[in-house]
């Protein structure tokens, strides 16, 4: 969980402590994946927070992290709330070999089909959404996953 944390901090865009941030921690499960996902399959769980970006938040980032036993897997995207459209997101990876930012050619991409109204009152929520090449997948941008993130507020 601590990797996990470092790999969202790491990630995040802009970032400033501030006591008033909203996090939100759970479970994220992917639910469907193209024929071209090489290390992605349905039905892979794990815990994930999500990290929105709202007026009134420090970080100008959203941000979504899978955490693995020995690492994981982080997502941000600057200044914007996912929404339907798939956008780069910056990308990176904690491991045993450390942190990796993923350069351009290989960023991920995300969609998320019917992002809530969050603000930092909201007490939990669902997210469902897509991601192209999760974790640098081999299939590159032709892997697209399907996810489903059930969260709740961290106090």
């Amino acid at each position: 969980m601590i990797r996990g944390a470092i790999l969202a901090a790491g990630l995040a865009v802009g970032a400033t402590a501030a006591s008033a941030e909203t996090v939100f921690s759970g479970m994220i499960r992917i639910t469907a994946t193209t024929v071209q996902c090489q290390g992605t399959h349905i039905g892979d769980i794990s815990p994930s927070r999500f990290h929105p970006f709202f007026a009134g938040q420090a970080t100008h980032a959203e941000g979504l992290t899978f955490i693995y036993p020995l690492g994981g897997s982080g997502y941000t995207l600057a200044s914007h709330v996912f929404d339907p459209t798939f956008r780069e997101v910056q990308s990176g990876y904690l491991g045993s070999s450390g942190v990796v930012v993923q350069p351009q050619p290989h960023r991920s991409q995300i969609a998320v089909a019917a992002r809530p109204v969050i603000n930092n009152t909201t007490p939990t929520l669902v997210l469902k959404g897509q991601i192209k090449r999760p974790d640098d997948d081999g299939g590159g941008l032709a892997c697209v996953a399907s996810f489903t993130g059930v969260y709740v507020k961290e106090q």
